[in-house]
């Protein structure tokens, strides 16, 4: 039977799949807004990525991601409430007024390199035409723009609830016929969740609950939901190492733009430039500045810029090649390891 069209309770894998499928969206999302989409890390990370939709999609005809409060939902389900990646992503596709993307098992990685082009660099364009127009206008088959459709809660809550239980809650996912969660809810039957501001945690307390519940439905052995835990749990480490590693990287080409600009532009108004850190090795210089020290990786102790710099003068007259210039000192400290960073220009 396709999944699709299955009215067995949902199993954790699926909403696992879906969750997975999301996490790809929001972590290519990241790459191709600090990287275009020619690039080969979006391009490095768009292969790592490819098998995950085709395990999310296998056995289905599709399957529908909602964006609506700041959420990614799977039908009626919030996947991992509290995830910052899944909040700016929804709330990103929201504000583009993309309301629910749905993905065939045919998606290509050139449709999705093509899908991501359009989110990043064609914002006006879906502004005016819509995102569904511009995708068929690219060949684009496997992926579409989905509103969010009414009704998409079950409407259990209409039926008469058995004498012994309450209600079971209930969502459709897209495109299939209803599918429900069905669980005990006793009073002192669902334990408190630790007080905590962490959304990581507070999205990770979430799917164990989920994970374990599937044991009062005898719908996972312990040891399968204990492996789907731990799969839980290295994905929001391995996503949060990835979020850390891009931001450094952002950083630091942000930082290196602007050492670059600044040294451009002092030698536009010919000022030989160079930056160097508390121990004397350069790091940086423009044409004049390396014409000046020529080829060196550290200033010599004794010389006229170490002594310079050792004096802590803000400007002052060295005496360089036999000649007196007039040398400008600006001096940062890092603010994590407390080590200097000079920027030195001499007239």
């Amino acid at each position: 039977m396709n999944r699709n069209q299955s009215t067995s309770p949902a199993a954790p894998q699926r909403v696992n799949e879906a969750a997975g499928l999301a996490r790809a969206l929001g972590v290519l999302l990241n790459i191709a807004q600090t990287y275009q989409t020619s690039h080969a890390v979006f391009q490095r990370a768009l292969d790592e990525r490819l098998p995950v939709f085709e395990i999310a999609l296998k056995g289905l005809r599709d399957m529908t991601l909602y964006f609506s409060g700041g959420q990614i939902r799977y039908g009626a389900l919030p996947l991992e409430p509290g995830l910052r990646m899944f909040q700016d992503m929804a709330q990103r596709l929201e504000k583009a007024g993309i309301q629910g993307l749905t993905f065939l098992p045919a998606v290509t990685a050139g449709e999705l390199k093509t899908f991501f082009e359009l989110l990043t660099q064609n914002a006006d364009g879906i502004a005016q035409h819509g995102l569904q127009v511009l995708l068929e206008r690219e060949g684009v088959r496997n992926i579409r723009d989905c509103k969010t459709r009414l009704g998409v809660v079950s409407d259990a809550k209409d039926k008469p609830a058995d004498a012994t239980r309450k209600p079971a809650k209930s969502f459709v996912a897209p495109g299939a016929a209803t599918w429900e969660i069905e669980m005990d809810e006793e009073a002192g039957e669902t334990p408190a969740a630790e007080a905590t501001d962490d959304p990581h945690t507070h999205a990770f307390h979430g799917y164990v609950h989920q994970a374990l519940s599937s044991l009062t439905m005898d719908q996972a052995a312990v040891a399968g939901v204990a492996n789907s835990i731990s799969a839980k749990f290295k994905e929001i480490l391995t996503e949060q190492v990835e979020t850390v590693r891009q931001e450094g990287e952002r950083k630091a080409r942000r930082l290196n733009t602007i050492k670059d600009m600044v040294l451009r532009e002092l030698e536009a108004h010919q000022l030989a430039a160079l930056v160097c850190d508390s121990r004397l090795n350069v790091m940086a210089a423009n044409r004049l500045g390396r014409d000046l020290i020529g080829a060196v990786d550290k200033l010599e102790k004794g010389s006229a810029l170490e002594q310079f710099i050792a004096s802590g003068l803000e400007r002052q007259v060295i005496e360089l090649d036999g000649a007196p210039r007039v040398a400008h000192m600006i001096l940062s400290v890092e603010p994590v390891s407390n080590d200097n960073v000079l920027l030195i220009s001499i007239e």
